[in-house]
Order: structure tokens, then C-alpha cells, then sequence
């Protein structure tokens, strides 16, 4: 996750958004980060199910024991067409 923050710091998608021309970009940019963190979801589900539940809803996905383990670990294997909001997932800890 950490180097998937440095990516989307170095890609400023951000000012990418205001650039119709880099909407290629802005798109693969997004992808990226999404697939991630989707991603991680799946991996970290026998451990934090219910956080992962709700970033796969957040993301717009259905969770699925009828899906194998192969088929959701693949790179690029779903699309998102719709992000959902929700609440914060993990709230910052203050020292």
C-alpha cells in the first residue's frame, strides 16, 4: 500500500482530472489504485473480514465464496464502474 501512495503522490491525479487531454491516464491512474486496494482486501479478509467486506462494497464489488482464491488474486480481473462512499475505515490514531 505504501508504494501505491508514493504512485498516486507522483501521479498527482488530482491535477491529472483537470487536464481533458489526460484523461488516459487520470483512468489508469484510478484503476490502479482501486485493483490495489481491492487486492489487499482479499488478502487481509481471514484477518480483518469485516474492513475487507466493506471495502469490496466500497468499492463497488460483491464478496463471493463461490469465487476462488486464483480468480480474485488476478491483476485486472474486475472492473469498476462505480465507487460507493461509506464511512472511514480505518480512523487515524492520534499519539
Amino acid at each position: 500500500m505504501r508504494q501505491t501512495n508514493q504512485y498516486i503522490e507522483r501521479c498527482e491525479p488530482w491535477k491529472l482530472a483537470r487536464q481533458p487531454d489526460q484523461q488516459s491516464r487520470l483512468d489508469t491512474v484510478l484503476y490502479t489504485a482501486a485493483e490495489v486496494t481491492r487486492l489487499l482486501a482479499i488478502f487481509l479478509a481471514p484477518y480483518i473480514p469485516t474492513a475487507s467486506n466493506n471495502i469490496m462494497h466500497q468499492l463497488g464489488l460483491e464478496t463471493t465464496a463461490t469465487t476462488s482464491w486464483a480468480q480474485q488474486q488476478t491483476w485486472g480481473s474486475r472492473s469498476f464502474t462505480q465507487v460507493n462512499a461509506g464511512p472511514l475505515l480505518f480512523p487515524r490514531i492520534e499519539n
